[in-house]
């Protein structure tokens, strides 16, 4: 009977522990069970942010995210940004200096953001500089209002006349807002009228 006993102790003991390898056990912030080990991950170089999640040589774990490192480590053309060793010249996530994100789809080029299609990186928009009413010719360069920017350079808007001419510099002649052959009211005491813009006259 005795022997029965033991056993059952055994038993128990081993689903104390059981338990505390499932976390059960851990009660500090922050903690959680790894190789049976109760580890504070926020903090815990060997397990930063979660079990195995080893932070390299010379770095720190803080709040859960490696930070530091050594960077004797890194080759002759990369930098340490946090925990990595990257290329700052084409790194999008780390363009010429650490945190330095390429967004809006713009890759890095030499350590500087660049936009494909003929397009220039703007504070952080690819943009068409030849007609963006913001950055006309050049990054930051808006057109006051009242102006259009039109092959890379700020212009008055001209309303389109019956000319045969392309006052407005769209690339259509005549043409009212909808796009159709411009049109006038010719109304008079003898009635109601419209006379529409054909061949630079009004017909």
């Amino acid at each position: 009977m005795k022997k029965v006993f033991c056993l059952l102790g055994a038993l128990v003991a081993l689903a104390g522990c059981s338990d505390d390898e499932n976390g059960a056990n851990c009660s500090g912030e922050g903690e959680q069970i790894c190789n049976a080990i109760c580890i504070d991950t926020n903090s815990d170089a060997l397990h930063c942010g979660g079990c195995n999640n080893a932070c390299s040589d010379g770095a720190v774990c803080t709040e859960g995210v490696c930070m530091g490192g050594n960077p004797d480590l890194c080759g002759d053309e990369e930098q340490m940004c946090g925990d990595s060793c990257v290329n700052t010249a084409t790194d999008a996530d780390h363009c010429g200096g650490c945190n330095n994100e390429c967004t809006d789809g713009a890759t890095c080029q030499g350590g500087d953001c660049a936009c494909s299609g003929g397009q220039e990186y703007c504070s952080g928009q690819c943009v068409q500089t030849q007609s963006d009413d913001d950055h006309c010719g050049a990054c930051g360069n808006a057109c006051r209002e009242g102006q259009i920017c039109q092959s890379g350079a700020c212009s008055a808007v001209v309303p389109e006349l019956c000319d045969g001419m392309d006052n407005d510099l769209n690339g259509i002649t005549d043409e009212g807002e909808d796009g159709m052959p411009l049109t006038q009211d010719c109304s008079n005491l003898c009635g109601a009228g419209t006379e529409t813009c054909t061949g630079a006259e009004w017909v």
